[in-house]
């Protein structure tokens, strides 16, 4: 199982597989049962960057005892309900900074021209190049899935009104963040936990907490 979980996480681009090596050997002593074993094994996984493992990490957390819940969050001394609570609400719990995902297919990344981003309940549906693709992404890491063409455009295209760009300057509520984008060609898409920011001048995406 061990053996499996590690290959599937590394064939997973930008997830860390080193890191869920390391932090799930530090955890051995503590792990009674091979139930427990795999829910920890699940959690580390999220949290090495597998973003789509999200919600599935957070039920296999729940069947794990409180304390070492929290020793696999990094939250020894909290309150499970609480910190379960809190990453259940927000995606982006512990990374304010949001990440930029996304380069030049030329150079090795993923996209092959500057892509187009429409947002999905859960992520976003990104075209590029004629290829269509699912994103999603928190405050652990972005992982790339294939979508089709269907499925960008039916993704609602409508921004709420609390997002706004104004030249170079990104408002999100009361917040203002300054774009390192020429202004007027900048694109947005949010969903309810994140803003993505697109440009014809590059080939990533940046994506920002709206909380």
């Amino acid at each position: 199982m061990l053996s499996n979980a590690a290959i599937h996480i590394a064939s997973v681009a930008g997830a860390r597989p080193a890191q869920w090596q390391r932090e799930l050997a530090a955890l051995a002593a503590q792990i009674a049962t091979l139930a427990q074993l795999r829910a920890v094994g699940q959690v580390l996984a999220w949290r090495a960057g597998v973003a789509h493992f999200r919600l599935g990490a957070l039920a296999a957390a729940d069947t794990l005892p409180p304390a070492l819940a929290l020793a696999a969050f990094g939250e020894p001394g909290a309150q499970w309900p609480q910190v379960h609570a809190q990453l259940l609400a927000n995606p982006w719990r512990g990374n304010a900074e949001g990440r930029d995902f996304g380069s030049f297919s030329g150079l090795g990344g993923a996209f092959g021209t500057p892509p187009q981003v429409r947002a999905t309940k859960d992520g976003f549906v990104v075209r590029s190049a004629e290829r269509h693709y699912l994103l999603v992404a928190d405050a652990c890491g972005a992982v790339l899935h294939s979508a089709t063409a269907q499925e960008f455009e039916q993704a609602p295209n409508e921004l709420p009104s609390s997002v706004r760009v104004d030249g170079a300057s990104l408002h999100i509520g009361a917040r203002s963040i300054a774009l390192d984008l020429p202004g007027g060609d900048i694109a947005l898409a949010a969903n309810a936990h994140t803003v993505a920011i697109t440009s014809p001048w590059t080939h990533a995406i940046r994506l920002l907490p709206r909380a």
